[in-house]
């Protein structure tokens, strides 16, 4: 070869030698573009588990500190000390009503008193807070009637008894009892839920047996 064909194929080395250099730098370039994206997903991803995490353990310490305040209250209610107590008696002063007492010394929450009547039924209309000692009137359609029949029963009774000259005691006239039953629920100051019921039994009309 001449000189000037020595020079053309080493030109055409070199220029191939370069293209292969910026071939390479250009895969290389191209792979740690991939790595770098790869790598802040993964960060990114990292960051979410993370707050996802945060979020968990907050929730876990809430609904901790709701079941442990729970269990206090409900520890609190199962030792809780309530004076309550109930009795009703016919109201003398108003013969169509019957007062209910509270006979403790503690208060009564959302109370709802229930007298039942033969065969008929009143309460109080809405919840109501009986402090200790104080009481609840409620009326009773037909109780004023029954105990006005019942006293004049009692009246002719004793006035035929009185006629006969009996000596023995004087039975209760027929007509003058009623089949009654108390039920009351209430609330104590911490919530705990109570129930009084008396069942059914017959009760004089003429005198108040409680």
């Amino acid at each position: 070869m001449n000189p000037e064909e020595l020079t053309a194929v080493a030109t055409a080395w070199g220029v191939a030698v370069a293209a292969l250099v910026g071939a390479s730098g250009l895969v290389v370039g191209i792979i740690g573009l991939a790595q770098a994206r790869k790598a802040k997903r993964a960060a990114a991803t990292a960051n979410e588990i993370s707050q996802e995490s945060n979020t968990i353990a907050k929730d876990a310490n809430a609904l901790a500190e709701v079941a442990n305040r729970v269990i206090h209250e409900q520890a609190e209610r199962e030792t809780e000390r309530s004076d309550v107590a109930w009795e009703w008696r016919w109201d003398f002063d108003s013969k169509g009503h019957v007062i209910i007492q509270n006979i403790g010394k503690n208060a009564a929450n959302e109370v709802i008193a229930q007298f039942f009547f033969d065969t008929s039924t009143e309460a109080n209309d809405y919840p109501i807070e009986i402090e200790g000692r104080d009481l609840l009137r409620l009326q009773i359609p037909e109780l004023g009637k029954r105990r006005e029949a019942a006293l004049l029963a009692e009246r002719r009774s004793v006035e035929r008894s009185v006629d006969q000259r009996f000596t023995l005691p004087i039975p209760e006239p027929v007509g003058t009892t009623a089949r009654v039953r108390l039920r009351v629920t209430w609330l104590t100051p911490k919530g705990t839920p109570k129930l009084h019921d008396t069942g059914y039994s017959d009760e004089s009309l003429l005198h108040n047996a409680h």
